[in-house]
């Protein structure tokens, strides 16, 4: 079957379940993903990628790349997928539409997702790119009456759009220099090209959309706010999937912008301030799903930091850990979103003991935790190891940089070891004994059973994650960790004990901060200048919009041709100009005598009729330069908007009293400074163009093609109405335009007349 037939049946899948939420519908999804899942494990493979057409023009198709590095993500979006999907279905206990709304979202953000990691065309990367935002969104927003959840929705979007709007204007950039937009043939090519301005400059806009998407300082703060959709949501959107597409695009774009020597500094920065703050942002929490965020957020900020080196250690430790942590993180909030549904609470001093009441709760929470906490024997504590041995291979190694990965790893595990701690203490009387939580643990503890097996066959992810190594480092060779030896195995013990000495002088404490202060709350600052721009959005409006006619054209008009004069300057078009002094036929004398006596007489006189038969004048003494100069259909247009322009505007008369329509009787310096600054304009533009050489070739085109293409012997109508005609056909809307103006205008006038007449009659 060819690959894009089969994601268009998912799109049809997901049109399935909004007009059918049935547990068939979500049956036929979960097969759509397990073929997914059995193909990106090399299991089954009944594709064909085909290379489709799309827009030849711009030499635009669609077109796949399949590498290690497309199964691996594709692995965790299909399986994760699947107990989603599940999990989505007997969480939604609500209206049918709300479910079908829900299911329905979550199958087309899985699809784009889907997309984004196996296109190798940059629009198709694009286009899906936008979609898993606004699926993100309306997700993020699925609970419309909530005020607080449309604010993290809307947040989101504000956020992750400046990103998208980057990235496709250093995807073009990087079109523009190689050429192509399949994205392999772009890192081929430019490979040798990559220090260029241009590369560099689509590097810096390409890196915005990934800090803003992976949710990396300074815009980490919309994660956390977009825990207001459900749980389904962030078990698959923000944990494992949609955050991670930045982590994708990184990891893709690693061959070719990995040779920067700016790379390496950039992503540890970003890397580890996110690492940084997130952990001690996870302090302040109490509830569960927002304090899953920010570890993931901390998570996320570790893959950044681990990209930025080409060490095959750092990238076989990514890969690793990217696979883990997704399915973790799914099963942490799944289970949190369980527990929710049980106590209609995720506060943690509300939870306390109920790991007491329910053994299957007990052995998937043990397993959760010990793995976010990197606790031994589970798989964590060696993905740990693995990443500290990957930041000690670094040829650039810092011990500042060991040291706040260190500090921020110990928190983390803090974090974990101090949940375990309240919900595995001894349960309050007031507590409701935890039910037999029906089918709400099956997913996470299948995912538990998962990182079990992970923890005892360690060796057998080499395989695995090897292609998807050798697609971001070519010609590489995965060489497994050995654990538990080295300088790597004390780091991860230290990390252990530190969270666990951290956790104990926390539970002493007992009261920690709950919030953090408004000046350092990233989300608040945010939203405050959205509001404060919004504020002068108004006040600019009411400056400029709220005043006569007169005044907003003013303020039009100057600012065009200030913008214009100063396009002007910077980019020095006025150096390209020849200035000499040009012969004047004496036909045009007269007529250029005419115009400026006419000029003359509109700066002299303040009578608004004296100034109205003045513009005419002019405009039909250009007419006739139009005319004598051989323009007859310039000459005929300029007529015939004159002649309009004057029965519109003597019709619109006899509604006021000239008594009172004068302009003031001294001569306005703003309005002859704008005047004189749009003629300066104009006339170094025609002087511009006079100066440019003429190419023929079109001339000719149009000579030798008029017949042939066009069929017509008449050079001026074919190029009007056949090579030119979008350009005829605009003008033909403005002409239209002005009689429906004009009809606006005196059918009132004439209706009132009639009734007039009708009354009298």
């Amino acid at each position: 079957m060819d690959f894009s037939i089969f994601l268009i049946i998912g799109l049809l899948i997901s049109g399935l379940l909004a007009v059918w939420p049935t547990l068939t519908s979500v049956l036929v999804s979960i097969v759509y993903w397990f073929i997914v899942l059995l193909w990106s494990l090399n299991l089954f493979n009944p594709f064909a990628f085909n290379t489709i057409p799309w827009v030849n023009l711009l030499n635009i198709s669609i077109n796949y790349q399949i590498d290690g590095l497309a199964r691996l993500f594709a692995l965790l979006i299909s399986g994760i997928g699947i107990l989603v999907l599940f999990y989505a279905y007997i969480y939604t206990n609500m209206e049918t539409y709300k479910r079908a709304k829900l299911l329905s979202l979550l199958q087309l953000f899985a699809i784009s997702m889907l997309g984004i990691v196996v296109a190798d065309d940059m629009i198709m990367l694009f286009l899906c790119w936008e979609l898993t935002t606004i699926t993100s969104y309306l997700l993020i927003q699925f609970k419309v009456q909530s005020e607080s959840a449309n604010q993290a929705a809307s947040n989101s979007l504000f956020v992750t759009i400046i990103g998208s709007l980057a990235m496709l204007a250093g995807l073009i950039l990087l079109e523009n220099k190689s050429a192509s937009w399949s994205i392999a043939s772009t890192i081929n090519q430019l490979t040798t090209q990559v220090s260029s301005p241009q590369c560099i400059t689509a590097f810096s806009l390409i890196l915005l959309a990934i800090i803003t998407k992976s949710a990396q300082f300074p815009f980490y703060f919309w994660l956390p706010g977009a825990m207001k959709a459900p749980t389904p949501v962030s078990a698959y959107l923000h944990s494992a999937t949609m955050v991670n597409a930045g982590i994708y695009l990184l990891a893709r774009l690693h061959p070719l912008f990995g040779q920067l020597s700016i790379w390496y500094p950039l992503l540890t920065f970003f890397g580890l301030s996110t690492m940084a703050i997130s952990s001690v942002l996870c302090l302040v929490q109490k509830d569960l799903k927002a304090l899953l965020a920010y570890t993931t957020t901390f998570a996320l900020g570790a893959m950044v930091y681990l990209l930025g080196s080409d060490q095959p250690l750092a990238i076989e430790a990514f890969a690793i850990f990217f696979l883990f942590h997704g399915i973790y993180k799914a099963a942490a909030f799944m289970l949190v979103g369980t527990l929710d549904k049980e106590y209609h609470t995720r506060e943690l001093d509300k939870l306390s003991g109920v790991g007491r009441t329910n053994f299957l709760l007990a052995f998937v929470l043990i397993i959760i935790l010990g793995s976010m906490a990197g606790l031994p024997p589970f798989f964590g504590f060696t993905v740990k190891e693995m990443i500290y041995e990957a930041k000690l291979a670094t040829p650039t190694i810092s011990y500042f940089i060991v040291g706040i990965s260190l500090l921020s790893s110990m928190l983390i595990a803090a974090i974990c070891f101090r949940c375990g701690w309240f919900l595995f203490k001894a349960a309050k009387k007031t507590h409701i004994k935890v039910k037999i939580l029906k089918f709400g643990l099956l997913c996470p503890a299948i995912l538990a059973g998962v990182i079990l097996i992970l923890s005892f066959f360690e060796e057998s992810l080499q395989d695995l994650v090897q292609p998807s190594i050798a697609a971001i480092v070519p010609a590489t060779k995965v060489i497994y960790v050995n654990p538990n030896v080295g300088s790597s195995y004390l780091l991860s013990l230290t990390t252990v004990l530190g969270g666990a000495f951290l956790s104990l002088l926390f539970i002493l404490i007992k009261k920690l901060p709950t919030s953090v202060p408004d000046l350092l709350n990233p989300r608040l600052l945010f939203e405050n200048s959205l509001n404060y721009l919004l504020l002068f959005g108004k006040q600019l409006t009411r400056f400029t919009q709220e005043q006569s006619l007169t005044i907003q054209l003013k303020i039009a008009t100057a600012s065009i041709v200030i913008f214009l004069l100063l396009t002007m300057i910077v980019t020095q078009w006025y150096k390209l100009i020849h200035y000499q002094v040009f012969s004047v036929n004496v036909t045009n004398l007269p007529l250029f005598i005419l115009l400026i006596l006419v000029a003359v007489s509109l700066l002299s006189s303040y009578k608004f009729l004296y100034n109205l038969i003045s513009l005419s004048l002019l405009g039909l003494a250009t007419g006739f330069f139009f005319m004598v100069n051989g323009a007859v259909d310039l000459a005929m247009t300029q007529l015939l908007v004159e002649v309009l322009t004057i029965i519109v505007i003597l019709i619109a008369l006899h509604k006021f009293r000239l008594i009172n329509i004068y302009n003031k009787s001294s001569i306005s310096l703003l309005n002859i400074a704008i005047a004189i600054g749009i003629g300066l304009y104009t006339t170094l533009m025609l002087l511009l163009v006079k100066a440019t050489p003429f190419n023929p070739e079109l001339q000719q085109y149009y000579i030798k093609n008029s017949l042939l293409l066009a069929y017509g012997k008449n050079v001026v109508n074919v190029i009007l109405v056949d090579f030119r005609s979008l350009d005829t056909f605009g003008e033909a809307i403005v002409i239209i335009a002005t009689a429906i103006g004009i009809w606006l205008l005196t059918h009132k006038s004439l209706l009132s007349i009639r009734k007039k007449h009708v009354r009298h009659s």
